[in-house]
């Protein structure tokens, strides 16, 4: 479901500090803009997505429809995100919000020279990557995964999670081939290329079963805990976040009743995401929003919380596998302030 974007951090981290130095953005990230609507005095929100539309995102889309963050003095912008992805625009000013990933955030919160970016709020609980392979290929488990292949990006951060759960599962590595390339369509490279595809089962486990596929689908989860790692972020510029405050909770305050309404009636929720992208299958956005509607929250009491344990347990790992330099601090990154409580 999610889009794997090369050389992530490193390339959005050195593109935005030129930006900065070039156009000085870094002191007009909390400026507020004033939307033209007769008779209302709107504030203007950019909300930049990860990918293209999906499941993930229906809350965001619920809200709009029902007009929350109008209710909240909003007029919210939902963009689909750059080449280099949401972190740069957000990063940049460009938009207030949009959606990160614990892992491809790692690296920058490892810089002496940190983008002004920070999560406020956990779209989905837990993470929803896992292995996807057919049935018929014989992979029930992790070791199994020893002389097939495996079809990655050339993030070195992914590569080590695939690498130990594989060896924790008991499969020699040695004889496992990684194929670095691009997937777009799960049930389609199942069919013509690698054995095992790393995805959701929200998204792409439904998709393969609705192609005719009979499938394995291992959550990582599952499988350590280490990598239950927050995969689905509301992430702020920290400028806009220190400088209006209130305008943070307010769009937090209206994110947050578009996924509880999601929980409530996915059906509902379905539709109003099919009605913004029309060429999605509706039977898949119907089976993966029953799914999703059970994830958003999971066993949180309350919507968008990050677990401080949690999110600083993947960060510990990162820092023992010595990828970057400096260490990810404890309790960097993220904050749970702008949630109700």
């Amino acid at each position: 479901m999610r889009k794997k974007s090369y050389d992530r951090i490193r390339r959005v981290w050195v593109s935005v500090l030129l930006c900065f130095a070039v156009f000085g953005l870094v002191s007009g990230c909390g400026d507020i803009k004033e939307e033209k609507h007769p008779g209302k005095n709107l504030t203007e929100i950019t909300m930049v997505l990860d990918w293209t539309p999906n499941t993930e995102h229906s809350g965001l889309y619920v809200a709009l429809k029902k007009g929350y963050f109008e209710r909240e003095g909003l007029d919210v912008t939902v963009v689909e995100p750059p080449e280099d992805g949401a972190v740069s625009m957000v990063a940049a000013g460009e938009a207030e919000f949009g959606i990160g990933h614990q892992d491809e955030l790692a690296e920058n919160f490892s810089n002496d020279n940190q983008l002004p970016v920070a999560a406020v709020a956990a779209l989905v609980q837990h993470n929803q990557t896992g292995f996807i392979s057919q049935t018929l290929d014989g992979i029930d488990r992790p070791g199994d995964i020893t002389d097939h292949v495996v079809a990655v990006s050339d993030d070195v951060i992914e590569q080590t999670m695939i690498r130990t759960l594989i060896e924790q599962g008991g499969g020699d590595f040695s004889r496992v081939k990684m194929e670095e390339t691009y997937v777009d369509d799960v049930a389609k490279t199942l069919h013509f290329g690698p054995q095992v595809v790393l995805g959701t089962y929200a998204w792409d486990g439904i998709a393969c079963e609705r192609a005719g596929m009979e499938i394995n689908f291992t959550a990582w989860r599952d499988l350590n805990a280490v990598f239950d790692y927050y995969e689905s972020l509301l992430i702020a510029n920290s400028d806009f976040l220190t400088e209006q405050p209130d305008l943070s909770k307010a769009f937090l305050h209206a994110v947050r009743e578009g996924y509880q309404d999601a929980v409530m009636d996915p059906a509902e929720a379905a539709k109003i995401l099919m009605e913004q992208v029309p060429d999605l299958d509706p039977e898949l956005v119907e089976s993966s929003q029953r799914y999703m509607s059970q994830q958003y929250l999971a066993d949180s009491t309350a919507f968008g919380v990050i677990d401080p344990e949690r999110w600083n347990r993947f960060y510990q790992w990162i820092n023992s596998m010595g990828f970057y330099q400096n260490m990810i601090p404890e309790g960097i990154g993220f904050t749970n302030e702008f949630l109700e409580e």
